[in-house]
């Protein structure tokens, strides 16, 4: 008998899957660490696929992309824990002296009593994280307080026993890790790139050669290791293995300035090194000095530091030029301070290097503070977003949020810091990726898409790579759905829809949705009660639907369908100059255009999205060589323009100018100008003060909402600094709708004569506009910037401060962060802790607020050369 053989044919199923391997192949490629890691990852794909195919409906290849990255990011943390396994089976290769066994177990049983002997609730914290092993949150749980008091709590203890070794031994760290280390951990090279884990040390433990300890012992040698072994590896760039609860100390703030030293809790640096790249681990070497330029050289000096407000030695910083462009300025020594002669480039101080990223840069100043750099270890973060189906979506927004108490963490003046903001997108694939985002305690990853909830992820639980599932809005929420057309009914993509405040943007099929109940909403913060959703498109007059009121409240239907009007309107005319001949490179806008909602940048103005331009706030148009100039984006009603001179700022008004006519004119005024103006800036004691920078400016526009002012966007044109005698001189200002603003390193901002376009803010103030009859003899008062940061020693005892004068007036406090600035009469304190906060050194007062009630208050004396730190 003839046997007939046959080729076995694959089953449609898996004929599909194999169809997709070259797919699966160069998606693993993107992926894996290198060409052999990305087979593995194919593999461990196509058993996954065979063994748990897609559910039927799902769409193939957006099911297979969440298949791969759970099998990469399931291999990385298998090639982790095998990596830590192989060096806690490592050896030592030298056992210690019974003399150092001695010294060891000396110091041991001194860091037990400075255990117990600290005050509460820090020793309560102490023995429950490291005695009994609890996570913060288990901690937070059984103590009824937030998970950020237990980290606070638990940071400033380990500070203090820190403190206390460092004092001991004069501040030579070496000494005592390699005491306090078991030998295994006091001898790992900077070279590995994961630290052994620290989280879990048992009640009784093998230390030093087969000395046992006991189970007090193991609380103070369990406090070490932890904090050891964080500084060594956080510091150096390194990740350690334990869970994403354990903390990092971090260096306590220092008392009134009136404390005697013996009590005042000081600065310690916990990162030592020599690396631009990455922090090596301390040397009992002293640092070698940093050469010094000549004297007349004018220099740059810093301050880098990690996000947990501690020093950074060995860093790398320079002058970013442009994306990716950093030129190299100076590396950190180990006190984290750093020096360079002044760069003659322009741009903001960052990290140099691939191993960290910057949270704050910061701007060079001549004869300014220390410019402050803050870094965290550099994190690659990529993936892709889909839906609860596995369908991929294109177009997701992805930005990092970063932690409430940032500033509270830091007790230096960081007015000229500046933080990085750090976003993206998915792709038409739904594919994302951030090269350098900042492994940062507390950040967040915010994911937003129209048509979907938002995701809130915090970055200590993220790892490379990952997918964000995104949840369409449940069938209990409560949801407002829509649907946009124009003028025939056809679907409009991509137009912008407010709701209140809240904006999204339409599907393909015209289609939106907003959430009545997010708590998150602009409409929820802003406290905004949305009253009309309104579309808008480029090119088309807005569509819009208002809700009818019952009950005194708006009541909104399950859908509503809007439809874009005809083509928006468009002013268009010339401008003259004061001779009355046509100028060209004039700027033109209209003054009261409309805020319809808020976008990721700010506010978003009706009139900029009709006309094509929603990213910029003030927006404007030139005029050509003739003159002329053609505002569009407009609706159907009557608008102020204004005119500028961009040269001098000169501007002219016009008023009640319908929208659609085609014959404006518009005149700047003649003699309109100052020619000369001249001051002496002092403090109010009459000193007068040198290196103050003056510029005239001027309030361009005004976005309003609802007839409140959100926001508004100044010029300004090139500007004088005061002399050794505090004096400058002006050209060319003009005499009407210009202030001078006064800044600088050493005072308060000042606005001088800024009422002079009506803002009610500043309508009492003393100079409401530029003084006629003495314009060449100013003398202009400033207050001196003192900075003042306070730590309560219970958190609970107040939740804000002000600051008085000798009159018991309050005085307004800022934070500045770069060019902006927050300010107020009262500073809010999170978990006890306040940031560094400008003021003035009019202050006398500190007053404590519980619910905006008085319930401390103490005499202060405000240094301008120095920050003020108070324990109350």
């Amino acid at each position: 008998m003839k046997t007939q053989m046959s080729h076995s044919v694959p089953p449609p199923a898996v004929q599909a899957l194999l169809d997709e391997a070259a797919w699966i192949r160069s998606l693993a490629r993107r992926l894996a660490r290198d060409a052999s890691e990305a087979d593995d990852l194919v593999q461990e794909t196509l058993a996954s696929a065979l063994e748990h195919p897609p559910d039927r409906g799902q769409q193939r290849r957006a099911w297979l992309a969440v298949v791969v990255a759970n099998a990469a990011r399931a291999l990385r943390r298998s090639r982790a824990r095998r990596e830590v396994r192989e060096r806690a089976a490592a050896r030592p290769e030298a056992q210690p002296s019974t003399a150092e066994l001695v010294e060891r177990a000396g110091l041991q049983r001194e860091l037990v009593e400075a255990v117990l002997e600290l005050d509460e609730p820090y020793r309560t914290v102490v023995l429950l994280r490291f005695y009994e092993g609890l996570t913060p949150r288990a901690i937070a749980a059984r103590l009824g307080v937030p998970v950020a008091t237990v980290r606070t709590r638990t940071a400033r203890a380990v500070a203090r026993l820190r403190m206390r070794l460092d004092d001991r031994f004069d501040g030579d760290r070496g000494a005592w890790l390699a005491l306090v280390l078991p030998p295994p951990l006091a001898a790992i090279p900077p070279k590995y790139t994961q630290a052994p884990p620290v989280a879990a040390v048992p009640l009784s433990i093998p230390i030093a050669g087969g000395v046992l300890l006991n189970a007090k012992l193991a609380v103070a040698v369990a406090v070490v290791l932890a904090l050891t072994a964080l500084v060594l590896f956080r510091t150096s760039g390194m990740e350690p293995s334990s869970p994403p609860d354990m903390v990092v100390a971090g260096a306590p703030i220092g008392v009134a300035p009136n404390t005697p030293p013996s009590s005042q809790l000081r600065d310690v640096d916990t990162a030592h090194g020599r690396s631009a790249e990455a922090p090596q681990i301390a040397s009992t070497k002293p640092a070698a000095k940093q050469a010094v330029p000549a004297a007349s050289a004018p220099m740059l000096r810093g301050i880098v530091m990690d996000g947990d407000g501690r020093r950074l030695g060995g860093v790398a910083v320079g002058i970013e030029r442009g994306e990716h462009d950093v030129s190299t300025l100076a590396t950190s020594t180990v006190d984290g301070s750093f020096s360079a002669p002044f760069p003659a480039e322009s741009g903001p101080l960052v990290a140099a290097g691939s191993a960290w990223s910057t949270v704050f840069s910061a701007q060079p100043m001549r004869g300014g503070p220390d410019a402050v750099v803050v870094l965290a270890p550099r994190l690659h973060l990529a993936g892709f977003v889909v839906d609860t189906t596995g369908a991929l979506i294109a177009g997701a927004e992805m930005r990092l949020e970063m932690p409430a108490d940032l500033r509270t963490r830091f007790s230096v003046d960081m007015d000229h810091s500046a933080r990085i903001d750090q976003r993206t997108a998915s792709d038409d694939a739904g594919r994302f990726e951030f090269d350098a985002l900042p492994r940062l305690r507390g950040a967040e990853l915010v994911v937003t898409s129209p048509g979907f909830d938002a995701r809130r992820l915090p970055l200590e639980e993220l790892v490379d790579p990952f997918t964000v599932v995104l949840n369409r809005p449940g069938q209990l929420a409560e949801v407002l759905q829509g649907i946009v057309v124009d003028v025939e009914g056809l679907p409009v993509d991509d137009a912008t829809v407010a709701f209140g405040l809240e904006t999204t943007r339409t599907q393909p099929d015209g289609r939106f949705t907003f959430r009545l109940d997010d708590p998150r909403s602009w409409n929820a913060r802003m406290r905004v009660v949305p009253e009309l959703v309104r579309a808008v498109r480029v090119g088309f007059l807005p569509g819009e639907w208002a809700a009818p009121v019952v009950g005194g409240k708006p009541t909104w239907p399950p859908g509503v369908t809007l439809r874009l009007g005809a083509e928006a309107l468009t002013i268009s005319g010339r401008v003259r100059g004061a001779d009355g001949e046509p100028r060209a490179g004039l700027r033109v806008w209209a003054l009261d255009s409309e805020v319809f909602g808020a976008g990721r940048r700010g506010p978003l103005v009706l009139e900029n999205v009709l006309a094509g331009a929603d990213e910029r706030l003030w927006s404007f148009v030139e005029t050509d060589a003739e003159g002329r100039f053609a505002l569009h984006g407009l609706l159907a009603r009557p608008y102020t323009l204004r005119a500028q001179d961009p040269a001098t700022m000169q501007m002219v008004d016009e008023v009640g100018i319908d929208a659609g006519r085609t014959d404006v004119e518009m005149r700047l005024p003649a003699d309109g100008l100052f020619l000369r103006v001249a001051s002496v800036v002092r403090g109010h004691d009459g000193t007068p003060i040198a290196g103050v920078n003056i510029h005239p400016m001027c309030d361009v526009y005004r976005a309003r909402f609802r007839g409140d002012v959100v926001s508004t966007s100044h010029d300004a044109v090139d500007g004088v600094t005061t002399d050794a005698e505090g004096r400058f001189t002006l050209e060319r200002v003009p005499q009407a709708l210009v202030y001078l603003r006064l800044d600088g390193a050493q005072i308060l901002p000042l606005e001088y004569g800024r009422y002079a376009e009506g803002d009610p803010r500043f309508e009492n103030a003393p100079v409401k506009e530029l003084p006629r009859d003495h314009i060449e003899a100013l003398d202009i008062r400033v207050d001196r910037r003192a900075h003042v940061q306070i730590e309560l020693a219970d958190p609970t005892a107040g939740d804000a401060f002000q600051l008085l004068d000798e009159q018991g007036r309050p005085i307004e406090l800022s934070v500045f962060e770069g060019n902006n600035r927050q300010e107020g009469m009262q500073i809010d304190l999170l978990e006890g802790r306040s940031p560094v906060v400008s003021g003035s050194d009019r202050g006398r007062t500190l007053v404590l607020l519980k619910s905006g009630v008085e319930v401390d208050r103490r005499n202060v004396a405000l240094d301008p050369k120095a920050t003020t730190h108070v324990a109350w």
